[in-house]
């Protein structure tokens, strides 16, 4: 009986833990604007950062970045 009793506890703690973890937020999270500087070689692999810059990819993702 009393193994059974602290298995139940135990397994209820734990689903507690999960819900808390795992729960929805309440209320939107105020946006902070932050920009990622990122420092790139002048070489052929880096081109897909300066394309996306320009096509605005970044800006329609909600990030800002300085290349």
């Amino acid at each position: 009986m009393d193994k059974k009793l602290i298995t139940l506890v135990s397994f209820g703690l734990v689903l507690v833990l999960m819900g808390m973890a795992l729960g929805p937020v309440y209320g939107e999270q105020p946006q902070r604007q932050t920009t990622l500087r990122m420092g790139l070689l002048p070489i052929l692999d880096v081109l897909p950062f300066y394309v996306a810059e320009e096509a605005g990819y970044f800006e329609a993702q909600g990030v800002n970045i300085e290349l």
